[in-house]
C-alpha cells in the first residue's frame, strides 16, 4: 500500500469511528458531542434565558472543544508524524472513560470525553488524497460529494481520484459506523462503547505502519 492510500484508509477508518462516537452521543447521551455549533446556541439561550447551571455546563463543553483543537495545532507543529497515533489514542482514552462513566451522570457532562476527542480527531486526521474532509461530521462532506458528482458527470472531473469518490466514501465510512455502533448500543446499552475500540485498533495500526514508513522514507 503506497502512502496515499494508506492516509486515506487511515481516515476513512477515522470517519468510521466518528459515526460510532456521534451515534452514541445521540442514541445515548441526546446531543451530538462531535460538533460545537449546537452547544455555542444553546449557550446563548442559556445565558439570555438566566439558566445558569446550564450554561455553565455547556461552557465547560466547549473549554474542551477548544482545548482540542489549540492542543491539536501544537501536535502538528511539534508531533507531525505522530498526529494519526496521538489522535487515535486520545479516542481509545475517551471511550475508556466513556464505558465507566454511570447512566445518572447529567448527559452533557457524559459527553465531555467526546467533545475533546472529536475536536483532536477533527484537526488531527488528514483527509483523502490531498482533500480537506472532517472525519467527525457529513456537511460539508456531503456537500463537496455533490459538488463532485455534478463536476463528474459535466466531464469536469481531472484528479486521479475523484471529488465523488473521495467524499462518498467518507460519508459511506461515517455512516458504517453509525450503523455498527448503534447495534452495539442497542444490545448493550451505554456498554456498547466499548465496541468502538475494534476500529480505533485497526486505525492504530495503520496509524504506526504510516509512521514506519515516513521513517524509512527519512
Amino acid at each position: 500500500m503506497n502512502k496515499e492510500r494508506l492516509a486515506a484508509a487511515i481516515h476513512y477508518n477515522a470517519a468510521f469511528i466518528g459515526g460510532c462516537l456521534g451515534i452514541y452521543a445521540i442514541t445515548m447521551r441526546f446531543s451530538f458531542g462531535s460538533a460545537e455549533t449546537m452547544n455555542l446556541l444553546s449557550l446563548v439561550a442559556d445565558l439570555l434565558g438566566r439558566n445558569m447551571h446550564d450554561f455553565i455546563v455547556r461552557l465547560g463543553a466547549l473549554i474542551l472543544y477548544s482545548a482540542g483543537i489549540v492542543s491539536s495545532e501544537l501536535i502538528i507543529e511539534r508531533k507531525e508524524k505522530m498526529r494519526s497515533i496521538i489522535s487515535f489514542s486520545v479516542d481509545a482514552i475517551a471511550v475508556i472513560v466513556l464505558f465507566f462513566i454511570p447512566a445518572d451522570v447529567e448527559n452533557m457532562i457524559a459527553l465531555y470525553p467526546i467533545f475533546l476527542a472529536s475536536a483532536m480527531q477533527w484537526c488531527l486526521i488528514k483527509g483523502p488524497y490531498g482533500y480537506v474532509s472532517a472525519s467527525i461530521f457529513s456537511t460539508n462532506n456531503l456537500k463537496q460529494f455533490l459538488i463532485g458528482a455534478v463536476r463528474k458527470a459535466e466531464g469536469k472531473e481531472t484528479n486521479k481520484v475523484s471529488r465523488m469518490h473521495a467524499y462518498g466514501v467518507t460519508l459511506l465510512s461515517f455512516h458504517a459506523g453509525a450503523c455498527y455502533e448503534y447495534f452495539a448500543v442497542r444490545m448493550l446499552d451505554l456498554r456498547g462503547i466499548a465496541f468502538v475500540l475494534i476500529p480505533l485498533f485497526t486505525a492504530f495500526c495503520l496509524s504506526l505502519l504510516e509512521l514506519k514508513k515516513i521513517k524509512e522514507n527519512c
